[in-house]
């Protein structure tokens, strides 16, 4: 007989549940191996983030010295070829950062926000009716939506002893007596 006209194979029932017990088991492993490549590749991805963030934390403060080299420079030294370079140093800096998506928070006039802003100082003034950015001791980046490092800031606001808690503050005075 040629193999063509062959017999098929007999299999009994217990080497017919064998196989697909190893055929199960492979396809268990097979399953667990991909779920394991993807979660290498996030951690990688995550890992990568991170150390990007690291390095723009690292460089940010670099910025701050050409700022400061800037507003120290002397009438005389305004027009003076070093510090025509340390402005286009700077400039050039920003715009690196730009390109990769950092911006500069951390402005005059806005609205306080705690999670972009860090109140080194608080100045009271009666007629206001909410907290503002009075001035920008450091600013602050971000890249996208995280946080690099918030904009240290002067913060003009309210009085922050309102007259409701002063009247709370007075009846507390007034029950212990």
């Amino acid at each position: 007989m040629s193999e063509a006209q062959a017999p098929p194979l007999a299999v009994d029932a217990d080497q017919e549940h064998e196989v697909d017990s190893c055929v199960d088991r492979l396809k268990r492993e097979r399953a667990d191996f991909l779920n394991y490549k993807h979660r290498v590749e996030g951690e990688r991805a995550a890992d990568r983030e991170r150390e990007r963030m690291d390095l723009l934390r690292e460089l940010v403060p670099a910025i701050d010295d050409l700022d400061r080299a800037l507003e120290h420079t002397t009438p005389d030294l305004v027009g003076h070829p070093w510090a025509r370079g340390i402005s286009l140093a700077r400039e050039r800096f920003l715009e690196a950062l730009r390109r990769v998506g950092v911006e500069r928070v951390g402005n005059a006039g806005e609205r306080f926000d705690p999670s972009v802003h860090e109140a080194v100082m608080y100045r009271e003034q009666p007629e206001a009716k909410d907290e503002h950015v009075h001035s920008v001791l450091r600013p602050g980046y971000r890249l996208g939506a995280q946080l690099l490092r918030p904009a240290q800031v002067v913060v003009i606001g309210p009085p922050r002893n309102t007259s409701e808690e002063r009247r709370q503050a007075d009846d507390g005075q007034g029950a212990r007596h």
